[in-house]
């Protein structure tokens, strides 16, 4: 087989290929757009905008609670480390019991 041949093949595996793609655009995980679509329309049947709309609020209301708990402990975290280099002043005693 010559150069030319193999490049005459590698082009026509690459036509055939870019043909048996055309028009199939694939969206989320490998599943269509017309497919999710579908999926779509079948939730919005099945719940209404309303209930979805709900879920929604509440579920952007949740991601915004725990941003706000990861950033408090951030806080708090940073306020450990500088605490740990204080000194603090005492004295000691002992306390003796008297249980004879």
């Amino acid at each position: 087989m010559s150069l030319i041949d193999v490049s005459v093949y590698l082009a026509s595996k690459k036509r055939l290929g870019e043909q048996s793609n055309r028009g199939v655009k694939m969206g989320f995980g490998g599943i269509s757009i017309w497919s999710l679509l579908l999926i779509l329309a079948i939730v919005i049947l099945l719940f209404g905008t309303k209930k979805l709309r709900n879920v929604g609020a509440d579920l952007g209301g949740a991601i915004k609670n725990f941003k706000k708990s990861v950033k408090d402990q951030e806080s708090v975290s940073t306020e450990e480390t500088t605490a740990e280099g204080q000194v603090i002043e005492g004295k000691v005693t002992e306390n003796k019991d008297k249980a004879s």
